[in-house]
């Protein structure tokens, strides 16, 4: 992952789906992108739950490095269609391998999360004839890039790993190509880790082999791993799934589920977000789809915290009117901020400013005037005087 990152339910012998390919930034890539901290993902779905598997490093800081990413943007890439952007919450790491789960929230329908999670035959018998091999990443614009690779090496000693290097010298292979998937006869054979300190030979890059993730993930979810949890609900299934295919219809007709053009039944989504939340129970999703007296968003302090809201609908429509709540937000971190609610255009570039307010401690935002055509929205929260910043709002209605 239609696809971020490659599902891991697919059959030993099918060819790797399209959809099953995404792209993954962390949290502290989006203030230093020479960090390099993004890279593809593997996208499959158990229990009505997406999830992408993809590199450790992109999460967790090497050598001395004190960084430790939670949260991450996932581009969803599907060929011939729109990419979906979607929040991943990092469920689990694991000590001995370079990999990572995330959960992924936004994705409407699971056909676009690859394959069930199933598990996958030897690729022993392809590394011990193979010479030739293709790689496939993911970009942050919802596309995917192919290049050639040569097998060069498959280690007696090491039965998780295998090494290859670009056929061609332009093709150089970069940690940014972390997590993408290695094929081998049409056969996905692992996921590349980058390129490594590791071998004496310049360009050569390490992959994870695709049975070995397989095994791992298989042992996570049956409680059997080693890994490193950092939540256990984000493993457990969910009674409801992603919103059905039958409810991005409706909003496709305009009859948008109570009205409201945030809802997440009727496909909105949060798209983006400059601050990382506080913790999952904060998360930027819960400003759509969440019943008012329930679910809130709180994000890190900082002077100005903007969060992007796709509206209901395949097209821009009336904006008249916006309100969220704030009530069960901290009144301390709610003192002195000012929110503006900014229409973005096509290019997500701003267009004009539905309007202007003070977030109240406890209470209701709410912003109106003119109609103003849209279908993106920014929410810019600024911080007017020294303190914690008030950067936590609960539900968005808009109409």
């Amino acid at each position: 992952m239609t696809a971020v990152a490659v599902g891991f339910g697919f059959l030993a012998q099918t060819v790797a789906y399209a959809q099953d390919l995404a792209y993954v930034r962390s949290a502290s890539s989006r203030s230093d992108e020479a960090q390099g901290h993004h890279g593809s993902a593997w996208l499959f779905h158990r229990g009505g739950v997406c999830y992408a598997a993809t590199p450790r490093h992109l999460f967790i800081g090497e050598k001395g490095t004190h960084r430790d990413d939670r949260y991450a943007r996932v581009v969803v890439v599907r060929p011939g269609r729109s990419s979906i952007e979607a929040q991943g919450d990092r469920c689990a790491v694991f000590r001995d391998h370079d990999l990572a789960l995330v959960r992924v929230s936004g994705v409407a329908d699971l056909a676009d999360c690859g394959s069930v999670l199933i598990g996958q035959s030897s690729v022993d018998p392809l590394l011990a004839v193979a010479a030739e091999a293709s790689l496939r990443t993911a970009t942050e614009s919802g596309s995917f890039v192919r290049r050639a690779l040569g097998v060069r090496s498959a280690r007696v000693n090491d039965p998780d790993h295998f090494w290859v290097s670009p056929s061609a010298e332009r093709d150089e292979l970069t940690r940014t190509m972390s997590g993408g998937h290695v094929t081998i006869q049409d056969r996905l054979a692992g996921f590349l880790l980058g390129v490594s300190d590791e071998h004496p030979t310049q360009g050569m890059a390490k992959v994870l082999r695709s049975d070995r993730v397989s095994v791992l993930l298989t042992r996570l979810f049956g409680d059997s791993s080693q890994a490193s949890v950092d939540s256990p609900p984000c493993l457990r299934p969910t009674p409801d799934g992603p919103a059905t295919a039958a409810a991005l219809r409706t909003a496709a007709t305009g009859n948008h589920v109570g009205a409201n053009r945030a809802a997440r039944d009727c496909g909105a989504s949060v798209r983006a977000w400059s601050s990382p939340p506080i913790s999952p129970a904060f998360r930027p999703d819960h400003l759509v789809g969440v019943a008012e007296a329930s679910g809130r968003w709180r994000a890190q302090a900082a002077e100005e915290v903007t969060v992007d809201v796709r509206l209901c609908g395949p097209i821009s429509s009336p904006i008249s009117r916006l309100r969220f709540v704030t009530s069960g937000c901290p009144s301390e971190d709610n003192a002195s901020t000012d929110v503006e609610v900014i229409v973005l255009g096509p290019s997500l570039t701003p267009v004009t400013s539905l309007g202007y307010a003070r977030v109240p401690a406890s209470g209701v935002v709410e912003i109106g005037g003119a109609p103003v055509l849209g279908r993106d929205l920014r929410l810019r929260f600024i911080t007017r005087s020294q303190g914690s910043g008030p950067v936590c709002a609960g539900p968005l209605f808009v109409e």
